[in-house]
């Protein structure tokens, strides 16, 4: 939101819930939002803010006002039906937008391959017949570079890209999370870059792994 020109004051005060807030302190740190800006704000629900961009994205397309949607989530949020209702959407329709997924490799303290038998989050892009990339997080200029090719396609008509920006977690993503097993940064052998948490693990017995199949 700095980076879209907004005012430092205004978010802080909206922080420790002064009127003068962004919303007027009643919105916190999960509702900071200025429609003038084109921040359409979060919300507290998982994956909600996919929909909506893609709805913001469709008044942008009726409009032809030439403006691209960008939806930023998380990779356990791309399990969640809306992700994948929206970016259906998003397809069929040719909406001008970006899904950007910001791939910690963790949902909270769940190791990706733990909810998931894919590597990369953009792979789920080709079941809607759409662009998928997957860009390394931790470098900004590949970033930049990466979000200059999808904008531009989005704005041009072609498919919406998805994006997936993979930096690694380096903290737990909650509060919640127990000190003694926050994240820490993994590897596989050959990258230091390419965490061991992104390989899907061996398929199982009844989906389950065995060291959960006895419930006492």
């Amino acid at each position: 939101m700095i980076a879209k020109g907004g005012d430092v004051k205004r978010m802080m005060a909206e922080l420790y819930g002064r009127a003068t807030g962004y919303g007027k302190g009643k919105g916190g740190s999960m509702h900071v939002a200025d429609l003038d800006l084109g921040m359409l704000g979060a919300n507290g629900i998982v994956g909600a803010g996919i929909p909506i961009a893609t709805g913001a994205a469709l008044a942008l397309q009726y409009l032809e006002t030439g403006n691209v949607a960008v939806v930023f989530f998380g990779d356990a949020a791309s399990n969640r039906g809306t992700f994948h209702e929206a970016v259906n959407l998003g397809a069929v329709w040719d909406l001008p937008i970006v899904y950007v997924c910001e791939n910690n490799l963790y949902g909270v303290s769940t190791c990706q391959r733990e909810h998931m038998k894919i590597r990369d989050i953009a792979d789920r892009a080709a079941a809607y017949g759409i662009a998928g990339d997957v860009v390394d997080g931790n470098d900004v200029e590949a970033v930049h570079e990466a979000g200059l090719v999808a904008v531009q396609r989005a704005r041009s008509g072609g498919d919406p890209p998805c994006s997936s920006a993979r930096p690694g977690a380096t903290r737990a993503t909650s509060s919640a999370t127990p000190a003694p097993t926050a994240i820490r940064p993994s590897t596989r052998s050959g990258s230091a870059r390419t965490p061991s948490c992104a390989e899907p693990r061996p398929s199982s017995v009844g989906g389950w792994p065995a060291s959960r199949r006895s419930i006492s």
